[in-house]
């Protein structure tokens, strides 16, 4: 049966090396990742929906490609003005230079509600 993909938005989404729950932001924010030693890394994504919908989203993180971890689904409603945030985080032991780390956004039903992407420097 064919399933109408949900009416959900990305707005934003950002990574950092911490997360400022007062605020509701990464901090401090990442542009690229410096290549060596390990690092927690903060994936943040703003969503819109509209008023009324429910469903359950996550993220999924990917190395190179390679699914390395999914988060648990949250659950998140629609019509809020400041709309929603999810934020979860992955340590990683090493950052090889040119890595590519990809955060995809995901409804339970499996529609992709975006993406986010930093590389590390070569």
């Amino acid at each position: 049966a064919y399933i109408p993909p949900a009416p959900l938005r990305l707005v934003d989404a950002e990574f950092g090396s911490g997360f400022d729950r007062q605020t509701m932001q990464v901090a401090p924010a990442l542009r690229e990742l410096a290549p060596g030693q390990g690092i927690s890394i903060w994936g943040l994504t703003a969503i819109r929906a509209p008023l009324g919908l429910r469903d359950k989203v996550q993220h999924r993180w990917y190395r190179n490609g390679r699914l390395l971890w999914a988060s648990p689904f949250y659950e998140m409603t629609g019509g809020r003005e400041e709309g929603f945030r999810i934020w979860t985080v992955y340590a990683f032991n090493s950052i090889e230079p040119g890595m590519a780390l990809r955060v995809d956004l995901r409804t339970e039903g499996g529609q992709l509600i975006g993406r986010a992407e930093i590389k590390a420097r070569r």
